[in-house]
């Protein structure tokens, strides 16, 4: 696992920590794993703030996974496709 979906698993399973969520397939869609809406809106917040990004709005609708969310980051960061 990478560092950046150590910290995005970390950042989860703060978020979520009254019921932890299925994390077992980092494809699964957040809602799928267990997450509402708050849960998601707190991970992404936490997100920004942890890699030093920004997510625009528009982009919000395409992350919606740990893995897209992993990608997100590293082309935000510039050490993605």
């Amino acid at each position: 696992m990478s560092d950046i979906r150590d910290k995005i698993v970390a950042i989860i399973l703060d978020a979520c920590s009254k019921r932890p969520p299925d994390l077992s397939d980092p494809s699964r869609s957040f809602v799928d794993s267990g997450l509402d809406s708050l849960d998601v809106t707190t991970v992404l917040m936490e997100a920004e703030e942890t890699f030093n990004i920004k997510i625009p709005d528009s982009d919000l609708n395409s992350i919606g996974s740990i893995l897209a969310l992993e990608a997100y980051i590293q082309k935000q960061k510039g050490d993605g496709p």
